[in-house]
């Protein structure tokens, strides 16, 4: 901060108490007071990037996903849209879209896979890796939250049938999945 603060404010303020006052010479004061602070802001802000990488202090730009989606509504929806990674050993690992447990209220929007689009439909198979974009309400997010999550060797074959609000592992995703 103060390297690149308010650099000058204070000073011009200062300098425009003699103006003010109708004091003689009071221009070339303020003059010189605000010659003096343009120059050492500019030279303050060429300098900055160069003083914050000899510091250390430059962290590289995040790099930007493969996939964003982007929704304008003009009114309220009853529907959040949520992204998943699928993890390694996860209920949803390795399986299609169409045999997952979701209730009607959930749709997969968008899967990407590394740098290519995935078109989500019921046989689409979901990988570890994948990023998945889920419309749902809010209602169903614990459910979806529980086949994306984590599980041990011995619980994956299980879990399907044993997720809350499933109908012994039924899929409900078939007839909004696509082609």
């Amino acid at each position: 901060l103060s390297w690149a603060g308010l650099k000058g404010a204070v000073p011009i303020t200062l300098a425009t108490f003699p103006l003010l006052a109708g004091i003689p010479g009071a221009e070339f004061i303020f003059d010189v007071v605000f010659f003096v602070v343009l120059v050492s802001a500019l030279t303050q802000g060429w300098t900055l990037p160069w003083m914050a990488r000899r510091l250390g202090l430059v962290v590289p730009a995040a790099p930007d996903p493969p996939a964003t989606l982007e929704i304008t509504s003009l009114r309220h929806v009853d529907a959040d849209i949520v992204e998943y990674t699928v993890r390694a050993g996860s209920p949803a690992d390795g399986r299609r879209i169409g045999d997952l447990p979701f209730p009607p209220e959930v749709i997969v929007a968008l899967v990407t896979r590394g740098e290519q689009l995935v078109v989500p439909a019921g046989k689409t198979r979901i990988c570890a890796g994948d990023r998945l974009f889920v419309v749902l309400r809010p209602e169903a997010q614990p459910l979806v939250n529980h086949v994306f999550r984590r599980a041990g060797p011995d619980e994956v074959a299980s879990t399907l049938q044993d997720v809350p609000g499933s109908e012994d592992g039924a899929s409900h995703h078939d007839q909004r999945s696509g082609p």
